[in-house]
Order: structure tokens, then sequence, then C-alpha cells
């Protein structure tokens, strides 16, 4: 079937890590601070994704990412 393939490959993960990036940024722009924790869960699950695919760029600037939307999550003031 034609979604196996999509899920196969990198077990679902990129989608998974697009939805909590999307929902993230709208919740960021919300000012609700969950959006933070979110966009952590998106950028760990990206890191994942990069491991699988072989992408030393693609670890390297979610992990980045990941850190600067730690250092926000700990920022945040309403």
């Amino acid at each position: 079937m034609w979604y196996q393939q999509l899920f196969n490959q990198y077990y679902g993960i990129d989608y998974v890590a697009a939805l909590c990036a999307i929902i993230g940024m709208f919740y960021i722009g919300n000012k609700k601070r969950a959006g933070f924790t979110l966009y952590m869960l998106a950028t760990s699950l990206g890191i994942a994704f990069a491991i699988l695919a072989k992408s030393p760029p693609l670890v390297v600037t979610n992990t980045i990412m990941f850190s600067m939307n730690l250092r926000n999550f700990i920022k945040w003031k309403k």
C-alpha cells in the first residue's frame, strides 16, 4: 500500500516531528509556554530522523534549535 511506503523508511518520525513543530509554533504564537515543549519534542524527533537519514547537518541544526527552545522555555515570563 502507498501509505506503508510513507511510514516504513523513517517509521513516521518525520511526520510526527512536523506535526509537533506546527502545533508548537501555533501555541507560541498564542503565547502558551507549552509551545516550547512541543517544539523541543519536534526537534528531538528531528534528531532521531536525522540520524536515520544519516544527515549530520540536520543533527546539528535540530540540536541548536532544541537548545534555543529550552532557553526560551526557561526564560519565559507572562
